[in-house]
């Protein structure tokens, strides 16, 4: 019923798919196959895969890099222009990159960059990324493409996008999306019964982290308009703790929404089977109004399932921190063009899942050239 607000724009007939999911027990409790049966067949919630463009960073990259221990919640990143190995330069929304970063901000604009420097640290550390997605079902056939985890060579489906936030909201334990939870014959015998069988993926600290880091990219709103629009319709719903992500390919022909509350997950593509472009503002403007306005439909249904009262909390076992705002990493003597500099400034919390922040030393970033660094550094310092 609210489909047409996803043909604004001069968008005509753009498509869309659904899965809202019990983020305990895996129970699909809703969905939304398409427009128009009787003018399109294709089920865009379980049976379309496409790329899952951004929407897929925080699950390959950043919750991996802070499962193994390599990154923290203030970890810094490269922004600063850079290349795929072929020469192409990184893009996003046509800008080449900016400077360093923490992994809020790289999140919150949802930058490219950053993402790529991620995973090629994963690669450097031998990290078993294909045993990671592979619990959660993702079928990928070559883990070496450099566009990865900017959901380049990934075609995943509404259903298993959900399902990998379903993890994240679950304190890192993947349960599979099902349709059927019991199945008795005429006489009231139990034939089939679905049983929970959770498959742990990230560590309860590696999922509280990234829920913390994603809930002020719903609620600040840099990459949709869900939130605010979701406050405008539904006041109570828009109570709940949120927290998500969107993902977007070239020529805006996905537009993809996940977004949990610690109850629910609700994700949404939205695009063309034929993968023609649609309008640019299809996801930031036309999808969230879309959504929102679906979540308030639900919430008024059954608001019980959104857990309003419950918090996305740091989990206990996160080891908490206070690094340097500039660097993510505890203040140190550092040797920055041959001479020994003592690095203070700003202090601020950080959450680890493992290892905790080292000292800051001179390459004190994820990703970044020899000249980036000689730019970061005397951004640092100043007049030092």
């Amino acid at each position: 019923q609210y489909g047409g607000l996803l043909d604004q724009g001069g968008n005509s007939g753009v498509e869309v798919g659904n899965v809202l999911m019990d983020n305990a027990t895996g129970a699909i409790l809703g969905f939304v196959g398409g427009r128009s049966y009787e003018n399109n067949q294709n089920n865009h919630a379980f049976d379309t895969a496409r790329s899952p463009g951004s929407s897929i960073k925080p699950i390959i990259a950043y919750g991996i890099a802070i499962d193994q221990g390599l990154m923290g919640s203030s970890s810094i990143l490269s922004n600063y222009p850079t290349n795929f190995t072929g020469g192409t330069p990184i893009l996003h929304d046509g800008d080449k990159g900016t400077a360093m970063m923490n992994l809020q901000e790289a999140l919150n604009t949802s930058w490219n960059i950053p993402a790529f420097w991620t995973y090629q640290m994963l690669q450097r550390h031998d990290v078993d990324v294909e045993g990671y997605m592979t619990k959660m079902g993702y079928k990928i056939a070559n883990y070496n493409i450099e566009s990865l985890p900017l959901g380049g060579g990934i075609e995943t489906t509404v259903a298993q996008q959900v399902n990998a936030y379903q993890m994240l909201s679950n304190g890192g334990v993947y349960e599979k999306g099902h349709m059927i939870d019991s199945i008795t014959d005429r006489t009231g015998e139990v034939i089939y019964q679905h049983k929970s069988e959770g498959v742990r993926v990230f560590s309860r600290a590696t999922a509280s982290i990234m829920d913390n880091l994603l809930k002020e990219v719903v609620v600040k709103g840099a990459t949709t308009q869900f939130y605010s629009e979701l406050k405008n319709v539904n006041g109570a719903a828009a109570s709940a703790d949120w927290m998500g992500k969107t993902g977007t390919t070239d020529n805006f022909a996905d537009a993809w929404l996940i977004v949990s509350t610690p109850g629910i997950t609700l994700g949404g593509w939205a695009g063309y089977d034929d993968n023609a472009p649609t309008n640019s503002k299809t996801g930031y403007t036309y999808n969230a109004q879309y959504m929102a306005r679906l979540t308030s439909a639900i919430y008024n249904a059954n608001p019980s399932i959104f857990k309003t009262g419950d918090k996305f909390n740091i989990d206990s076992s996160a080891i908490k921190a206070s690094v340097l705002k500039s660097t993510g990493l505890k203040p140190a003597t550092v040797s920055v063009n041959g001479r020994n500099v003592s690095v203070s400034g700003e202090m601020v919390d950080t959450y680890w899942a493992k290892n905790g922040p080292g000292d800051t030393t001179y390459k004190f970033a994820i990703g970044g050239t020899d000249s980036d660094y000689q730019k970061a550094w005397s951004s640092i310092l100043g007049g030092h």
